[in-house]
């Protein structure tokens, strides 16, 4: 249930900065501080003044005329409200890549394009973290999480543009913080089309620039949902536990989502080399976690009870997401206009108290490659093929290697049966006095000794009458 004190909290930032915001987006005016913070009505005005534009932008289409509108108000908003300032490289020019990539739609090959801008630290380190999310969007007649049925048009407020308002916030107050880390914020076009822009980038990164990447955090359908989550890993790790610890010790609101409540997609070999994919990574998180980068996923909706198969915001309602539905007026008018931006204010505080906390880096770099080895280890098709055929002729040999023991002793046992029950027999039938001359000489006296000390033998003595 959603607190009474925000709600008089995004009241008063109407009454003080609405006129303000929605205007004009403010420009930039402020120098770089260190470590300070925005308080909640400034943050409620920043990403109600970013939504309000960006839904403007409908049907962000990978490759589309409209995704590129929406890339050029992403850069002019990093321009004019952030300290941020843009990557140039031999790839990217005034934090623009372009790339090319093939549409899920129809199989063509279109042109989108990253938008990369960065913090630089003030300790010259080395070391950098990557925020991140998709900025396009594809809405259906028939929206499901298998993305089928016809296209519709759409402002997809949980599709992309509200994960889109809080990484234009986070960069706009990050930027005026000090860290000893840079930060990258990277906007990823085509992310409906298999993550094309995230792939793109991924794939011009060496292993050289991967050890100094920290943490990838990513954010996917942030705005709309129950509860606000983060995933790290399948298998749990060290900063998985340590921002775990943090959030309960914080009160942040977020929760790691628990793998046992994700339905499986099986038969899904996805790029760690898994057999099956499920909601936490279906996102621009799996092409780092395939890179051996730490990653930190944060997405909203309803993981609490039970199985899910697949993408769910409520438990007992329909989705909104890939759907016209997914709009600001129809959010507000079925949840309250606090919905979106409170989902965005839990997942901004978490990330800006993670990034501040002490042990921040260190548990990074603690948990760098950590379960990487697993992905490696299963992934491998042609070592597993050489596996598993090892594995039956060990298996094999095992089975043959039992049966012939068992049928080896079970004949010499057999066999020592017999020799005793003859033996017993003829000295069951030989009086005392007789023993000298007429049992056989192959029958030694040390020999019925241990014979009859064998307690397996219990020989029949005969009555006397």
């Amino acid at each position: 249930m959603k607190k009474l004190s925000k709600f008089f909290a995004i009241i008063i930032s109407f009454v003080f900065f609405g006129v303000f915001s929605f205007i004009s987006i403010p420009s930039k005016s402020v120098s770089a501080t260190t470590n300070t913070e925005p308080t909640t009505a400034e943050f409620y005005n920043t990403v109600n003044s970013v939504l309000e534009k960006y839904v403007q932008f409908r049907d962000r289409i990978p490759g589309s005329q409209n995704e590129k509108d929406a890339s050029n108000f992403i850069v002019e908003f990093l321009n004019n409200n952030t300290e941020c300032a843009p990557l140039n490289n031999s790839y990217v020019k005034d934090g623009v890549q372009s790339f090319r990539f093939e549409s899920i739609l129809d199989g063509q090959y279109y042109t989108s394009q990253n938008i990369i801008y960065t913090h630089k630290s003030t300790s010259n380190s080395d070391k950098k973290i990557i925020i991140g999310c998709s900025y396009d969007a594809i809405a259906f007649k028939f929206g499901t999480f298998q993305m089928e049925g016809e296209l519709v048009s759409s402002e997809s407020v949980n599709g992309s543009a509200g994960s889109v308002a809080l990484l234009l916030a986070l960069a706009k107050y990050l930027s005026i913080q000090s860290f000893d880390y840079d930060i990258e914020f990277i906007f990823f076009g085509a992310g409906e089309s298999d993550n094309a822009g995230s792939t793109f980038y991924t794939q011009g990164i060496s292993k050289d620039d991967a050890k100094n990447i920290a943490l990838m955090i990513n954010l996917d359908k942030v705005a709309l949902g129950e509860n606000t989550y983060f995933y790290v890993d399948e298998i749990e790790n060290s900063f998985s536990k340590y921002f775990n610890n943090l959030s309960h010790e914080k009160k942040l609101g977020i929760k790691k989502v628990s793998t046992a409540n994700l339905g499986k997609v099986l038969n899904y070999r996805n790029k760690l080399g898994l057999d099956y994919t499920h909601i936490a990574l279906t996102s621009n998180n799996i092409n780092f976690m395939s890179s051996n980068i730490l990653s930190l996923n944060v997405f909203a909706g309803d993981y609490s009870d039970g199985i899910t198969l697949g993408l769910c915001e409520y438990g007992d309602r329909d989705i909104l997401t890939y759907t016209d539905y997914d709009s600001i007026e129809y959010i507000i008018e079925v949840y309250g206009i606090n919905e979106v931006t409170d989902n965005l204010y839990t997942a901004f505080n978490s990330i800006n108290t993670l990034l501040n906390d002490s042990n921040f880096l260190i548990n990074c770099l603690e948990s760098a490659n950590q379960t990487s080895w697993i992905y490696k280890f299963f992934g491998n098709e042609k070592l597993m093929a050489y596996l598993t055929v090892a594995m039956i002729f060990i298996f094999i040999a095992v089975i043959l290697i039992i049966n012939y023991n068992l049928t080896k002793k079970a004949y010499y046992s057999n066999i020592e049966l017999e020799f005793v029950k003859t033996v017993m027999s003829i000295t069951g039938n030989i009086d005392e006095h007789s023993v000298s001359t007429d049992v056989p000489e192959a029958v030694s006296e040390i020999l019925v000794r241990d014979i009859k000390k064998d307690k397996r033998l219990k020989p029949n003595k005969k009555k006397k009458k």
